[in-house]
């Protein structure tokens, strides 16, 4: 019973059932230890009734819920006396045991707020059993018409000598002698009907052993997974993110917790997890997990015939290893892909705040699909880690009969040469497996082997004496009044539209884009001809339509291969870290890329000194005239600061996750960046000082850094969004809960960023909204607070957490990373101006992701 507004301790238990006088003498008992006039509403009371042979039903016992204190229990200890104690939980059903099958079972009365999963649950069942249960109940009876009151009987079956319970029967009492009876079968599946009698006793179906395990393999080359359980983390939260299903993960715990109270989780504790990849008559999927115990055991809970588990306790992890069928399994391989002739291929990049699943749907992909890819894409890389940029790509089968397209197959871009590759199969089974090349280059492939090579467009060649022209789109141009404004006639301009039409959308054209127009005069001195336009549309990939021989125009689509160029570059710093950068002419991304990799250690307005030095490694790519088009990533990046070096390497571990590493393997990533905005002032510290309005002495219990308005500010760390507008004297406000105990508050902004709203999850350096003047403030900046547990703390001592360490073969595969870095660092002058490194570009070819140290390349 829950205490609503003006229940009174006696009037619950009259209402209960429970006659006046056992009423008062339970309440003369509970008075000892807990006053009836300070009844709460919101808190829950337990009350059990007993039969009586003759006469109506009396009290047998209630518990009260006080808090965090836990419960005051009241027992009858015969006649009317009652005594009081106090009990981590409340009162459980009675389980007795039936002497006719030695089953256990109990007889429970639904509670308000209820629906028949969770009583049954709170029997002991675990989750997926009781869902199951209420399910097969639900055909004979109408959930919504539950009754506070309305009694269950549920009935479990000891599976082996250890006392662990399943599920067997329940009966759910719908008048007098009438009821609804569901019932376990062999295989786990339950049935119901209906009934004049509750079902008592059960047949308890046979054990069924753990899926045997084949030879044992390699630990490199089986499929486990070996998570650590990290604070707040649940064990069907860790299942899900090694990549199992929600109903893998949802059986898999109720199973170990039969052996294992889940509540007892530790950080740390290690779960290991094994997939079968399927074949041989196998459904793939999660085949076994492994919880450690402190005393060495492990909580095993492997997969049945049945596709149910059970668990048990063992000296050591069950680590079945499963044959591999065809290339799918093998590293740098890729199985054979359907591609139908009239399907179609999507590729998008990850955004900022983007989930697999939302950018799956974004796509066009439905939910079920996309979430059985993710569930095997999730075998080779841990979703969690998805960073903005990444690349997916997706294949989709053409309509059928639900006039849908179908996701069919995705991959996913871990590293330049890295992907993890998912395919639907005949049988419309899920399979992944990690491949050098992503799914386009697969399709292309298989493509040229079915279908020769379409030939390359050839365009007629530009007369002699044709006028070239370089134009830039003006603000609010189309195309047309582009070529118009360049000279060309309108029937031209039209006709070369048209025919770019064919390979890319005019209308996505943008402002300041440069376009190359050739013109032929006439022989009548009338209006030149339009005969080639030509413009890029990335860095390496340009866009041409012209003349053909029959005089009409034709469009393609023209590669250029880039050449990476690797730039070493340093320099003294005089005053600040961008001042240096800029002088030397590190690009601004590469330099905030740095500043950012730096400022989980670094702060970059007090510890930068006159006389330190900065020095980086990166790449740009060149296009066929020697022009840098872009810029690529950081490799390698050194502080000195102080006479201290700071040296950061960029690495790639084998799930694909991309970070920088000290020296020592350690991320430099943290859990909070100690300043969330760059190139601003520290205006105000934290401690007490005089209010700049108010006029008197207050703490000030955040930091202050004075900015330009409009200066973007991004997220501490990883979080969800708890609160987002405006905040009294804070003006426009956010307040961002990361994992564990921390919270970091922004105020004082100007505008919050688009989309950004309470609930929505954000990543670190995600922009979240942008600095002003709102609220009780004499100027732009931004007021920044860390807060732990609730308490705000000075966001500039606060001890951050480290972020992850790199063990065993991936602190190895590290240590090679760093050596081939220090091996082109020393082969690589340092130049004192980036320009210098492009004058004479080396013969590299086209970008492949090689280096080659001892040219440059």
């Amino acid at each position: 019973i829950t205490v609503a507004k003006g229940d009174t301790l006696s009037a619950l238990l009259r209402a209960a059932g429970s006659g006046r006088r056992d009423a008062e003498a339970a309440i003369a008992a509970l008075s000892k230890r807990f006053d009836p006039r300070k009844l709460r509403v919101g808190q829950t009371i337990t009350v059990v009734l007993e039969d009586v042979d003759g006469g109506p039903r009396r009290l047998a016992a209630l518990s009260l819920e006080i808090g965090e204190a836990g419960y005051l229990v009241v027992e009858r200890r015969g006649g009317r006396r009652f005594t009081v104690e106090r009990a981590r939980t409340p009162l459980a059903p009675r389980l007795e045991p039936a002497p006719a099958d030695g089953s256990i079972r109990g007889t429970l009365r639904v509670r308000k707020g209820e629906i028949l999963s969770t009583v049954i649950r709170r029997a002991g069942a675990g989750r997926g059993e009781a869902a199951k249960a209420a399910a097969a109940l639900a055909r004979h009876f109408n959930p919504r018409r539950l009754q506070v009151g309305q009694e269950l009987i549920v009935v479990f079956a000891a599976v082996d000598g250890a006392g662990a319970r399943a599920l067997g029967a329940v009966s759910l009492k719908r008048a007098r002698n009438a009821y609804v009876v569901a019932s376990v079968d062999p295989r786990g599946r339950f049935a119901a009907r209906k009934a004049d009698a509750p079902l008592l006793t059960i047949a308890r179906p046979a054990p069924v052993e753990p899926v045997a395990a084949a030879a044992e393999a390699e630990p490199e080359d089986d499929a486990r997974q070996v998570i650590r359980i990290a604070k707040g983390d649940t064990l069907t939260q860790a299942l899900l993110w090694a990549g199992g299903t929600r109903d893998e993960a949802r059986k898999v715990s109720a199973a170990i917790a039969r052996r294992f109270d889940p509540r007892k989780l530790q950080v740390g504790q290690e779960l290991i997890v094994v997939f079968d990849p399927g074949g041989e008559g196998r459904k793939p999927g999660l085949a076994a997990a492994n919880l450690a115990l402190k005393n060495g055991t492990y909580v095993v809970a492997a997969r049945t015939d049945t596709g149910g588990f059970e668990a048990v306790i063992a000296p050591e992890p069950l680590i079945p290893a499963f044959p591999v069928e065809g290339a799918a399994g093998q590293a740098g391989e890729s199985a054979s892909l359907a591609l139908p002739a009239d399907g179609r291929q999507k590729t998008l990049r990850i955004r900022d705040g983007d989930t697999l699943m939302s950018a799956l749907l974004r796509a066009g992909g439905k939910w079920s699909e996309a979430a059985a890819a993710i569930n095997a894409l999730g075998r080779h890389f841990d979703p969690r880690r998805l960073q903005p940029g990444q690349e997916v790509t997706m294949l989709f089968d053409p309509p059928g009969s639900t006039a849908t397209f179908k996701l069919a197959a995705v991959s996913l871009a871990l590293g330049e040469t890295a992907y993890v590759v998912a395919a639907r199969g005949d049988d419309g089974a899920v399979t992944s497996w990690p491949s050098n090349e992503p799914l386009a280059a697969m399709i292309d492939a298989a493509l040229a082997e079915a279908v020769p090579a379409a030939p390359m467009i050839e365009l007629a060649a530009i007369p002699e004496g044709a006028e070239e022209k370089t134009l830039t789109v003006r603000k609010g141009d189309t195309l047309m009044e582009a070529l118009l404004r360049a000279g060309s006639g309108p029937r031209d301009a039209d006709a070369a539209i048209r025919a770019l039409k064919a390979v890319y959308d005019p209308r996505s054209l943008k402002a300041g884009q440069t376009l190359n127009v050739a013109l032929a005069p006439t022989e009548d001195n009338g209006r030149p001809v339009l005969h080639r336009l030509s413009f890029a549309t990335e860095p390496g990939r340009n866009i041409e339509t012209g003349r053909v021989d029959d005089g009409g125009f034709a469009a393609r689509v023209v590669d250029v291969p880039l050449a990476r160029l690797l730039v070493h570059t340093g320099g003294g710093i005089d005053s600040s870290l961008y001042k240096a950068a800029t002088q030397t002419g590190v690009p601004i991304a590469v330099m905030m890329d740095m500043i950012r990799a730096f400022s989980y250690d670094v702060d970059f307005q007090r510890e930068i000194q006159r006389g330190d030095a900065f020095e980086v490694l990166f790449e740009r790519y060149l296009d066929d005239r020697g022009v840098a088009v872009r810029e690529g990533n950081v490799l390698y990046a050194a502080l000195t600061l102080s006479g201290d070096t700071l040296k950061i390497y960029r690495h790639t571990a084998r799930d694909g996750y991309t970070d920088f590493y000290d020296e020592r393997g350690n991320s430099v990533r943290k859990a909070l960046l100690r300043t969330p905005i760059d190139g601003a002032r520290l205006s105000s510290g934290y401690g007490k000082r005089r209010h700049p309005i108010l006029g008197y002495t207050m703490m000030h219990r955040g930091v202050d850094f004075a900015a330009r308005p409009g200066a973007p500010i991004i997220a501490a760390g990883d979080g969800v969004v708890v609160r987002a507008g405006w905040n009294g004297a804070y003006g426009r406000y956010i307040r961002i809960r990361h994992k564990g105990q921390y919270s970091t508050a922004y105020a004082h902004l100007s505008r919050l960023a688009k989309n950004l709203r309470r609930g929505r999850r954000v990543k670190q350096g995600q922009v979240i909204g942008y600095v002003g003047s709102s609220g009780r403030s004499t100027g732009p900046h931004l007021h920044y607070e860390v807060l732990r547990g609730g308490r705000r703390i000075n966001p500039l001592k606060v001890k951050l957490p480290t972020g992850a360490r790199l063990r065993g073969a991936e602190l190895a595969a590290f240590r090679m990373t760093r050596r081939e870095l220090e091996r082109q660092l020393a082969a690589l002058p340092l130049v004192q101006r980036v320009a210098e490194a492009g004058q004479a570009p080396p013969a590299c070819g086209a970008a492949d992701g090689a280096a080659q140290p001892e040219t440059g390349c």
